[in-house]
């Protein structure tokens, strides 16, 4: 699913699905929300429209390449998309905090006095415990174990640049 998990989406009549809530409730399976849902979205990367993707932001600079197939004679876009591979500015990056501290969409990305980025995502991601954000920024800055500062409440806090994977489910267990 949309999560990095396994999941299902039922569709059924209303009170088929009420019913079918109980019975979940009655195993002590626990509710959540989107929230939930978020943040598991965040965990295993996936990008969501608005914040990781959208029209300003090319599938290159995305990491969805692996989404297109260059090899295709012509296609609407084609001719723009290469152009911007061969002057790419910006790239999508994983980041962590060496603070706790929580990382938010749209906190401004530092290294020395010159903004680089800015967060696209970030929490105290629940699975591993660990402040970590998705963030776009300047690609010459874009190398893993860069330090950068993020800028959260008008204080620069230490980070570095990180694989984006943050969590990869394999038989139940966390890498």
């Amino acid at each position: 699913g949309y999560t990095g998990e396994d999941g299902f989406e039922i569709y059924a009549p209303y009170e088929a699905i009420i019913n079918l809530w109980h019975q979940f409730l009655s195993l002590n399976i626990k509710p959540c929300g989107l929230g939930s849902r978020d943040t598991l979205r965040f965990e295993a990367s996936m990008p969501l429209y608005g914040h990781e993707i959208d029209e300003t932001i090319n599938p290159y600079e995305a990491g969805l390449m692996f989404g297109v197939s260059l090899e295709k004679d012509n296609f609407i876009g084609k001719k723009a998309l290469l152009a911007s591979m061969m002057s790419q500015k910006r790239k999508s990056v994983g980041i962590e905090l060496l603070e706790r501290n929580v990382p938010r969409e749209g906190y401004k990305i530092f290294v020395d006095d010159k903004e680089i980025g800015h967060i696209t995502t970030g929490y105290l991601a629940p699975s591993l415990n660990k402040p970590l954000a998705m963030a776009l920024v300047d690609v010459n800055y874009s190398r893993i174990g860069t330090q950068v500062y993020v800028m959260i409440r008008n204080k620069l806090v230490k980070a570095i640049i990180r694989n984006k994977r943050f969590y990869v489910k394999k038989n139940n267990v966390k890498e």
